[in-house]
């Protein structure tokens, strides 16, 4: 359902990998289980007046909102995961490509130094994406910057015991977002 042409070995174990943070993964397992509620569910359901996605209903466009739309073909979300994009290379430093697969799955720890930051960040981007009011670019920036700063913050009670790897895995973000280090 997703257009998932690649699955990475193990993605269930990769998916619970991507945060310590229990509310991201339990939207990565309804997202990769199909349990969000989209317009097209809320239709079948009698829920709904229409399956059509309200993001490109204000653009003129009658596009059928389904996981595959909201997350991935929506113009909006593509705009969403160009910009998340842009700001997750600038803060941490390297250079980020996101396609479908890490999205989903997250990005391997071959590939990126900051890895499991990288995931935690995009694990809470698609949390927004499964509520009522679904993202739109405009103030995006500001908004993904303050999320940043709220898994940071959690991350960091989490690894209060160990903060040294709490350093390891989130210093560069800190850095970049002018935070001071612990």
């Amino acid at each position: 359902k997703l257009s998932i042409h690649e699955l990475p070995c193990k993605p269930f174990i990769m998916a619970r990998n991507l945060t310590n943070i229990s509310k991201f993964r339990n939207t990565q397992f309804r997202i990769l289980h199909d349990d969000i509620y989209t317009k097209s569910k809320l239709f079948k359901m009698k829920i709904t007046e229409d399956h059509l996605c309200e993001r490109c209903k204000k653009n003129g466009a009658e596009m059928i909102e389904n996981l595959n739309h909201l997350l991935f073909d929506c113009p909006s979300s593509v705009e969403i995961w160009k910009k998340s994009e842009e700001i997750l290379t600038r803060l941490s430093g390297e250079n980020l490509t996101l396609d479908k697969n890490s999205i989903l799955f997250g990005v391997s720890s071959g590939e990126y130094i900051h890895h499991k930051a990288i995931n935690s960040i995009i694990a809470r981007i698609k949390h927004n994406f499964i509520q009522i009011e679904r993202p739109t670019i405009d103030g995006w920036e500001n908004k993904i910057n303050f999320q940043i700063k709220e898994i940071i913050e959690c991350e960091k009670m989490y690894d209060k015991l160990n903060s040294r790897k709490f350093n390891r895995i989130w210093s560069k973000f800190l850095q970049n977002l002018n935070i001071p280090t612990a």
